[in-house]
């Protein structure tokens, strides 16, 4: 492992201005923090790009770097770390990913369960989506224009490693939603104004489901496009969910329903 000291390296700047979401798009990389997300990347080798470690951790890595001695590995004091880092009290470990890249033909399956997010705004709501996303068996997630970046720092930490492991597509169009349908999908508009309940609606076949953003909805242009309204029985006088939490309660069911589980 190499030694950084100075903040003023080209390694560190460049690190440090991945915080930034336009820097991000230029370069096509993006920043992971944690020993867990570490973890989750390295079952994504290719995608690695550099390793910082803070220097009190360094020995605790030796052994990984050794195994892999093709890796920019580089060591740094507090200073740095907390320099590169996004959050307040940085993990001690920072790496430098590619963000994953994913055409659009061998996205969408014959018999694909996938997400339209419209318009999410909230860092943590999108991270707790893919996460949720990755867990429930969702084959990808369609993001609009107006959504957050999701491979800002935020939503990275709050994937949970999701990020590497359940395919994106960004500034997908309500044109390119119109040429999915003709390919025999069925679209879902989660609504809080919709009669159905998601219990009695059938999620086995080529599906689409739409979730809007945490203070409108789904805008009405897509919601023209959809088959089915459907919402989720709650308690009465409960205003409503959490736009995380509402998809995975529908994404569970359509989990549920698609592996062939039956409730006793």
């Amino acid at each position: 492992m190499l030694r950084i000291c100075s903040k003023d390296n080209k390694k560190i700047k460049y690190a440090a201005r991945l915080k930034q979401k336009s820097f991000r798009k230029q370069e096509a990389c993006f920043l992971i923090e944690g020993k867990k997300m570490l973890e989750e990347a390295l079952k994504h080798p290719k995608l690695l790009r550099q390793i910082f470690i803070e220097a009190e951790l360094a020995s605790e890595y030796t052994e990984l770097y050794q195994q892999h001695p093709e890796w920019e590995c580089y060591v740094v004091d507090k200073r740095l770390m907390k320099h590169i880092s996004d959050t307040e009290t940085p993990p001690g470990i920072v790496a430098l990913c590619q963000i994953p890249s994913w055409s659009r033909e061998e996205f969408l399956s014959q018999n694909a369960f996938l997400l339209y997010l419209d318009r999410i705004a909230d860092p943590g709501n999108l991270g707790t989506i893919i996460r949720s996303g990755w867990a429930l068996g969702v084959d990808g997630i369609l993001l609009s224009p107006e959504s957050v970046d999701p491979f800002s720092p935020k939503v990275v930490r709050a994937s949970m490693g999701g990020i590497f492991n359940i395919p994106l597509l960004l500034d997908f169009s309500v044109d390119e939603l119109k040429r999915l349908k003709q390919n025999a999908y069925t679209f879902f508009c989660a609504s809080l104004q919709a009669r159905q309940e998601i219990f009695s609606l059938d999620f086995t076949g080529p599906s689409l489901l739409a979730i809007g953003s945490e203070s409108q909805g789904v805008r009405p242009v897509i919601e023209e496009i959809c088959d089915f309204n459907c919402k989720i029985p709650i308690k009465p006088g409960v205003d409503s969910l959490n736009a995380a939490v509402a998809c995975a309660i529908i994404i569970n069911e359509a989990w549920k329903q698609r592996q062939g589980f039956i409730l006793s």
